[in-house]
């Protein structure tokens, strides 16, 4: 054979292997993705996700995001070409390799959601006044609403020791959700074996939605390892006994500190394994005394915390079956955007070959997972964000119908490396893009500026419209957060004129109600602070720049402290606003400070 000859076999066999699909299913698996892609985008107006609905995240021009889409799953392709030469699988070490660095990419979207108001503030109190004050305070002088005290406690340890930054929340909640991959992993294993639990590690990643979730201060990613751990832990109680008995009473009550919700997937998940030990013959005796012996030690455990925090715990039971349980049906998303906009489309088909699977296979344990989506359509719980917890089991499911999908390994992996590819770019080059452009945006744009001058105090004051949704003081924690060794001081008698007011406009049924109910601590007073030299930070709802600052000058004559600016004339005046059509109210930030 020539040298030619030679060179023209290589070049032929390097072409083959970029650009073939070995397997064949490799090339439906990519062609499928695309399909999907196409059929999802051109029916985009179904999704009426409240955060990230593709109506609004996609413009009528994507068609930069289909050439990466198209771009990436071939280069996914060839990866696993290569990968597998070189190794014969892949083993659950990948998971925490890659994992935890894929987060880092999404720690700058804004706080999108005034329920980190609350989370903040809880946490500040414990950095500010204590354990002890805390637990002691909470549900009288701290205002809780319908939260549990767990995650903003943890946060206000983070808050105490590492100081009242942002990121480390945000690398909390990174762990949190490492951890949820790893607990997924190993109710795989347990339920099933490492493959599955493999499969079901790696597919958590295929939620886009989670993502966005990640970089705030809320409780939903937390409350899903949490629960995860609690699952994990039953499972071994009733298997194994011993010291799990009392390790899973503990970690049930965590669960439950986190969010009340949670009440809601126990009780599914206790009918289901009550259910399936009864129909086990040789162990069924043992298996019912140890479900029983958590049961009962969680329950005295619930008995102490309501002997002692009776009334808080009723005031919001009461708040939950008359305010939040009503008004679910207003706050809802169809489960289509849910379970094929917001989590990758594929999932949903191995969810129903799974569930051929278990019922060919006659696994009675597949009941455990799922009755509590069982749940979802009785109780009918059309909001992803408190579907989060549950989500795994879901993951889980489809990953058994991946591991009885009869198709060979490579193209098992390629499917997993096509939905990775799918839901990340999705999240980061869409959602991500999107979440950074809107109006809750404003606050880090304005904190952001408010950083760089030299001032060691903000004063807030507040301007509203003639009708605002929200109580405008529930952004103050959210600036707090962003701003950086300064402090934020409010006293507003202009506002608290109008507060009371604007207040009775507001139906009982607002997702809002909470704002208007909520307290701002005694930290935000101006005599809790030495303040030298101040800026003035002012909050309003209104679009309309010429409205609020003909009111401005009226305001501040009220504050002494601004007469000094006054005489050197020697202010400027900064607006800062990303008007959008996301959310139901519009925030415009105004900034005067001395130059």
């Amino acid at each position: 054979m020539t040298i030619n000859e030679r060179i023209d076999k290589f070049k032929r066999k390097s072409f083959s292997a970029l650009f073939n699909f070995d397997p064949k299913e490799n090339f439906y698996i990519f062609m499928l993705s695309v399909l999907f892609f196409i059929l999802l985008f051109i029916f985009r107006f179904i999704d009426d996700n409240k955060l990230v609905p593709w109506s609004q995240v996609f413009s009528d021009n994507s068609i930069s995001f289909f050439i990466i889409l198209i771009f990436s799953l071939y280069l996914g392709n060839i990866f696993l070409n290569i990968f597998h030469k070189m190794h014969k699988g892949i083993n659950e070490k990948f998971l925490f390799l890659l994992i935890p660095f894929l987060f880092l990419f999404f720690f700058d979207i804004p706080e999108l959601n005034i329920d980190s108001a609350r989370y903040i503030t809880q946490a500040k109190y414990v950095k500010e006044f204590g354990v002890v004050y805390f637990l002691r305070e909470w549900g009288k002088d701290i205002f809780m609403w319908t939260d549990m005290p767990l995650i903003p406690f943890i946060y206000g340890i983070i808050f105490k020791l590492f100081g009242e930054e942002r990121v480390f929340i945000q690398f909390f909640n990174s762990i949190s959700f490492t951890f949820s991959i790893l607990f997924t992993y190993l109710l795989g294993k347990t339920l099933w074996n490492r493959e599955v639990g493999f499969y079901g590690g790696v597919l958590l990643l295929s939620i886009p939605y989670l993502y966005t979730q990640i970089p705030l201060t809320l409780v939903d990613i937390s409350t899903m390892s949490f629960f995860l751990l609690a699952l994990y832990s039953l499972l071994k109680a009733i298997m194994k006994g011993g010291k799990w008995l009392l390790f899973s009473s503990f970690t049930l009550l965590l669960s439950i500190l986190t969010k009340y919700s949670l009440i809601i997937w126990f009780f599914g998940l206790f009918i289901a394994l009550f259910l399936y030990i009864l129909t086990q013959t040789q162990e069924k005796k043992l298996y019912l005394k140890r479900f029983f012996s958590v049961l009962g030690i969680l329950l005295f455990l619930i008995t102490l915390i309501i002997f002692n925090k009776y009334n808080e715990l009723l005031n919001q039971l009461l708040l939950l079956l008359h305010y939040q349980k009503p008004n679910l049906k207003n706050w809802s998303e169809n489960y289509i955007s849910t379970f094929f906009y917001q989590i990758h489309p594929f999932l949903f088909f191995l969810f129903l070959y799974s569930l051929k699977s278990a019922f060919k296979n006659k696994e009675l344990f597949f009941i455990i997972l799922l009755l509590p989506f069982i749940l979802i359509f009785l109780l009918q719980i059309e909001r992803i964000r408190y579907i989060i917890p549950i989500l795994p089991l879901y993951v889980l499911m489809a990953a058994y119908g991946l591991y009885r999908l009869p198709i060979p390994l490579k193209a098992k992996n390629y499917l997993i490396t096509s939905i990775l590819i799918f839901s990340f770019l999705l999240a980061f080059l869409c959602y991500r893009p999107f979440l950074k452009q809107t109006n809750m945006a404003t606050l880090s744009v304005a904190s952001d500026y408010v950083n760089k001058l030299p001032v060691d105090t903000v004063k807030v004051l507040i301007i509203p419209s003639s009708f605002t949704p929200i109580n405008l003081e529930v952004l103050i924690p959210i600036l707090d957060l962003y701003i950086k060794n300064k402090h934020i001081i409010y006293e507003d008698s202009y506002y608290q004129k109008l507060k009371t007011a604007i207040k009775t406009f507001v139906p009982n049924e607002s997702p809002f109600r909470f704002s208007w109910e909520f307290t701002l601590p005694i930290f935000y007073k101006s005599t809790f602070h030495k303040h030298r030299k101040m800026c003035f930070l002012i909050i309003s709802d209104s679009i309309n720049k010429d409205y609020v600052r003909n009111n401005i000058q009226k305001i501040l004559e009220e504050h002494p402290e601004f007469r000094n600016f006054i005489h050197k004339n020697r202010y400027k005046i900064k607006s800062f606003s990303i008007l959008d059509g996301t959310f139901t109210f519009q925030v415009v930030i105004f900034l005067i400070h001395e130059v």
